[in-house]
């Protein structure tokens, strides 16, 4: 009778951790605050703030060397687009070929 005992017993305990091991998993991945999913959640939110951001600012930039390359006979527009002229292109080459 007390080996029965002994195997319930066993068998309780092992319950007892695989549920205890589940609810600590459940609990790392959905955590509200600190949760694996979240954090992957907002890294991929903050992620994409980051690159909206810096495309700005990148095309800021061009914005104002647009106009100088324009004005400098390098660049010409065609439609709503911007190609090279061809002393752009030569300029261009020259810096490649150094």
């Amino acid at each position: 009778m007390e080996e029965y005992f002994d195997r319930v017993l066993l068998l309780n305990v092992r319950v007892i951790a695989a549920m205890a091991g589940l609810a600590f998993l459940l609990a790392l991945l959905f955590s509200p605050k600190y949760g694996l999913v979240i954090r992957a959640a907002a890294k991929r939110r903050m992620r994409l703030d980051f690159d909206t951001t810096m495309i700005t600012v990148h095309l800021f930039h061009h914005e104002r060397t647009v106009e100088k390359s324009l004005s400098g006979g390098l660049v010409e527009r065609s439609g709503e687009l911007l190609t090279l002229t061809e002393r752009g292109r030569e300029k261009a080459r020259a810096v490649i070929e150094r």
